[in-house]
């Protein structure tokens, strides 16, 4: 019986006992297999899709798992608001899912309080100790703090979890490019590129790490057949010279004020690093502030504009 049937039974049947359900274990078993429907969406990144069969699973039985996963795809398009809704539902309900803690973690992260997103990292990782991604985002929140030596601790850490994880290769390779060892840099995000090559992210910081080794040439040759009309590919375009400054930060606009956010910082850590190719230290010094300024502390742009603005300024 689906629950749209018994509402009408309850509004028109003043006698059918209003708390009375006859297959509560038929409507959790249907709506779990939405919820698996929509992991396996998830995973081949049809979000949209997969963010449907959530919604379905919800409208049918609203299992924590449905409201959990379907923080995953909020965290995906930055509505961090609906990732805290969602993430605070399940744990009231079921709090031993630790997902729910890791998504809500990268909510608070980027609304912007470190604290609190390490806070439920944390929580996550107690939940399950073998959490990579769990491990890897804690790694970031505390590099971005300065910690650097925990951090590598946990990037490692990472990697050895789950050897095919992409992220964790590509933040690992940002910190070593932070830190100046751009060798290491190439060596991570080159793996991160080899594991998810349809990721453009991955190959934007190996370009960037191999332009700060003198490897130029290499990087212009890998970035041939890949798709440079969504972001973050009109950063790629911009560094390779097939797109203006101008192009590249109208490309930045998004409705969603926390992904404008970050697509912005992105965006001007691109045009600084621009401009360290070309020698113009204090134009670039002022690209990097203005990555800081957008107030992204969640984005791996902003944490290298704190880093490059310590050489330039």
């Amino acid at each position: 019986m689906s629950p749209k049937l018994l509402n009408f039974l309850r509004e028109h049947f003043p006698s059918f006992k209003p708390d009375y359900d006859p297959f509560p274990a038929y409507r959790q078993r249907i709506a779990l297999d939405h919820v698996r429907r929509g992991d396996s969406l998830f995973e081949s990144k049809e979000y949209a899709l997969a963010l449907d069969a959530y919604n379905e699973a919800i409208e049918f039985e609203a299992v924590a798992e449905a409201f959990c996963n379907r923080s995953c795809v909020f965290v995906q398009t930055a509505d961090y608001d609906r990732v805290l809704e969602d993430c605070n539902r399940t744990i009231k309900t079921k709090p031993d899912l630790a997902p729910a803690f890791c998504n809500r973690g990268t909510a608070y992260l980027g609304k912007g309080d470190r604290e609190l997103a390490l806070r439920d990292y944390d929580q996550a990782i107690s939940l399950k100790a073998d959490f990579a991604i769990a491990i890897c985002n804690r790694g970031f929140a505390l590099f971005s703090k300065g910690e650097i030596d925990r951090a590598a601790v946990d990037f490692d850490r990472a990697v050895e979890l789950e050897p095919n994880l992409a992220l964790a290769f590509r933040i690992r390779g940002v910190v070593s490019f932070c830190n100046r060892r751009f060798a290491q840099a190439r060596k991570d995000c080159a793996e991160a590129t080899r594991l998810d090559a349809n990721d453009c992210n991955n190959l934007i910081w190996l370009y960037l790490a191999n332009v700060r080794d003198g490897l130029t040439k290499k990087a212009q040759v890998q970035a041939e057949g890949m798709d440079l009309d969504e972001w973050p590919g009109p950063g790629f375009a911009f560094l390779l010279g097939s797109l203006t400054r101008e192009g590249l930060l109208a490309a930045s606009h998004n409705e969603n004020l926390y992904k404008q956010r970050e697509q912005l910082c992105a965006a001007h850590f691109f045009i600084g690093q621009a401009e360290l190719f070309n020698g113009h230290l204090v134009e670039a010094a002022e690209s990097f502030r203005n990555a800081i300024a957008s107030g992204a502390m969640n984005c791996l742009e902003y944490v290298a504009a704190e880093r490059e603005l310590q050489d330039v300024k």
